[in-house]
């Protein structure tokens, strides 16, 4: 059996309003199924259409009372019409003239508020400029003054009797100083003779590490790497501001920084 499909006719249902009253009274008339099938059928189905009885007389009748009510209105474009649409024209015109204007005496109004404001903030800042010229002058004044009283204490304690003393202790301070200078600078030489011996006797091991047996070999790198670590200490005592913590003791590291030591020494002398 065909299934049976009811399509609602929206675009005709007004006309239907029209001359039945209201939509009630179109859903309350009786229907009778009026069987029209299409060409296209779906699934070997014909859909079949319900249509209000005597739908095709009732919207005739509309379409003559809407046409004979067309025909004996007016046109729009004549008549009345001609002076109603320049004068809704003319209002819109005021109205759009008004609120630019308030919108001018508005955007004036903040203008000279603006205006009124910049002036004060520039007065202001005329005062302030005033005002920083004269702690500017008043700071020069001051400094001047300080120089002159710092000049005078400096003089006065420079001829006091108190400050000679201040001068004597002074001076005694720095031959203290000078003597343990001298007797580090003995004891860095004594020092520094002990690293040469040490350095001689470094060559020697290296010269004769050159060609060594296979079987010395290895007893003869840990003795050199032995006596680096010795010397790496002494010049740790001897120069305590070195750092040796990450030396090489396998490289020639240590020879180096000792000769560059004994160098330094012997241009010093």
């Amino acid at each position: 059996m065909p299934a049976l499909i009811a399509e609602s006719q929206a675009a005709d249902k007004s006309v239907c309003v029209n001359t039945c009253g209201n939509l009630e009274e179109v859903n309350k008339r009786p229907f009778v199924a009026v069987v029209g099938i299409s060409k296209a059928a779906v699934d070997g189905e014909a859909p079949i259409q319900l249509i209000p009885f005597a739908w095709e007389e009732r919207l005739d009748k509309a379409k003559a009372e809407e046409k004979a009510r067309s025909q004996a209105d007016p046109p729009p474009g004549k008549g009345g019409g001609d002076l109603q649409v320049p004068k809704t024209m003319d209002q819109r015109n005021m109205v759009e003239q008004e609120e630019l204007r308030r919108t001018v005496e508005n955007i004036l109004v903040e203008l000279r508020s603006i205006s009124a404001e910049r002036d004060l903030l520039l007065r202001k800042m005329e005062e302030l400029e005033q005002e920083k010229c004269h702690l500017e002058t008043d700071f020069l004044k001051s400094q001047q003054e300080v120089a002159t009283l710092r000049a005078q204490e400096t003089e006065g304690l420079y001829w006091s009797k108190k400050h000679m003393g201040y001068r004597q202790a002074e001076l005694q301070e720095l031959k203290a100083q000078l003597e343990r200078t001298i007797e580090e600078k003995t004891e860095l030489k004594e020092r520094l003779k002990e690293t040469e011996l040490h350095l001689e006797v470094l060559r020697e091991t290296h010269v004769s590490c050159r060609s060594p047996e296979r079987g010395d070999l290895k007893s003869t790198v840990e003795k050199l790497k032995n006596l680096r670590m010795n010397v790496s200490q002494l010049l740790s005592l001897v120069l305590p501001h070195l750092e040796l913590q990450d030396v090489n003791y396998e490289s020639d590291q240590v020879d180096e920084i000792l000769q560059t030591v004994l160098e330094t020494n012997r241009m010093s002398k």
